[in-house]
């Protein structure tokens, strides 16, 4: 679970992808509260279309508060009834679409379609998803909720701004995105159909209430700014302190040697490791073995260098979930063409075919790998770095 961590610290400004979410989200709050229901709930639903992982938490949460509007509120229920026929018949449309134009080679859905044991190992890992979630927000919103706090006990008039609809639909997103992912976690990176949506529409709360309080005469402006800066400070030391502690095991002279030497070459690297490497641990391997590198300096390098894992097939996996994310890897795909092509002849040979093939500029190998002479009229430069024994092998320009 504790992979999970960055999940609960997704923001636009590390994922540009989530961009349109925050947009939407925004248009639809304000739709919200200028009561320009029909709009607000018609925006949303566009959402899924742009952001697919999103569709979850639109769908369960859209319908399960139109329900309740209907059967628990004496307000007309034209509007609800129409919005609820609209989000059924979306949901209709958007899984015969998929059904249709499906990949039956996509390993995720292949994951998805397996319908995990039942059992109470699965139960109590949905129980664990909740109360670590639960956890960790609170935690890391206790700023806020400090702000808030601090503005009840100033007046309780303060409660009043959370007792409307959209509270009710932001709980219900919150939970059911939630249940989705603690349901599907069997499925490789399920935490997005959390932690796409509701993380964004959390920090865009938090950013309303920060405004409200500030404006707000029941609230001490100078305490609120000092909880402010204690927030940012901690994020952004968050933030750094990992990238840096996983930097400064490596010697200055070699992260230089290789800045100065990687400025000309492709961006996209490779990377070898000792056999049998567990990446992840148990049910906390949430990403790909490509995405977890030694040489984590090439992010101070710039955001477009990163290696891509030519050890998948040497990686050590003892769970369908953790294999199955495997066959995802980049390399691990590259093998399967090959071998539906015929062309597959060894391990060894396919990682040469592939530097070769994606003009790969350079790899990086852990200081117990030991390369065949076949890659030796590949290789341009070597640097090694004294601290660590890592090398960083620079090929030859095709």
């Amino acid at each position: 679970m504790l992979n999970t961590a960055s999940a609960f610290t997704t923001n636009v400004f590390i994922y540009p992808k989530l961009f349109s979410i925050y947009i939407f989200l925004q248009a639809f709050i304000i739709l919200f509260y200028t009561k320009r229901y029909s709009i607000a709930y018609a925006l949303l639903l566009i959402l899924p279309i742009l952001f697919i992982s999103t569709i979850i938490g639109v769908l369960l949460a859209g319908g399960v508060y139109f329900m309740a509007q209907i059967l628990f509120t004496k307000e007309p229920k034209k509007i609800y009834i129409t919005s609820l026929l609209a989000y059924i018949l979306f949901a209709v449309v958007v899984f015969i679409f998929y059904y249709i134009f499906r990949d039956t080679n996509n390993a995720q859905l292949s994951q998805a379609s397996t319908l995990p044991a039942l059992n109470t190992a699965y139960f109590i890992n949905i129980i664990k998803i909740f109360i670590t979630t639960a956890i960790r927000h609170l935690v890391l919103y206790a700023p806020i909720i400090l702000i808030f706090g601090l503005a009840v006990l100033k007046s309780r008039e303060v409660l009043k701004i959370f007792k409307t609809k959209y509270t009710l639909f932001c709980i219900l997103m919150y939970l059911t995105t939630l249940f989705s992912w603690a349901v599907l976690d069997n499925v490789q990176d399920a935490v997005q159909l959390f932690s796409n949506l509701t993380t964004s529409l959390i920090a865009i709360n938090s950013f309303f209430v920060i405004i409200y309080f500030l404006k707000n005469k029941n609230t001490t402006k100078n305490t609120i700014y000092i909880i402010i800066g204690i927030t940012l400070f901690f994020n952004i030391h968050n933030t750094y302190y990992g990238l840096l502690n996983n930097t400064t095991s490596y010697t200055e002279k070699y992260k230089k040697t290789i800045k100065e030497n990687i400025k000309n070459i492709s961006p996209v690297g490779v990377f070898m490791e000792q056999k049998n490497t567990k990446v992840g641990a148990g049910e906390a391997f949430i990403f790909p073995p490509n995405l977890y590198i030694p040489g984590q300096y090439l992010n101070l390098i710039g955001s477009a260098y990163h290696a891509v894992s030519l050890s998948v097939f040497d990686t050590y996996s003892d769970t369908p979930k953790e294999q199955n994310f495997l066959k995802k890897t980049t390399f691990y795909k590259f093998v399967e063409i090959q071998k539906t092509n015929k062309e597959f002849q060894s391990i060894a040979q396919s990682q040469i075919d592939f530097v070769k093939k994606h003009k790969i500029g350079y790899m990086i190998l852990t200081s117990n790998i030991q390369l065949p002479e076949v890659w030796l009229e590949l290789i341009e430069k070597e640097i090694i770095d004294s601290k660590t024994g890592e090398r960083f092998i620079i090929f030859k320009k095709p």
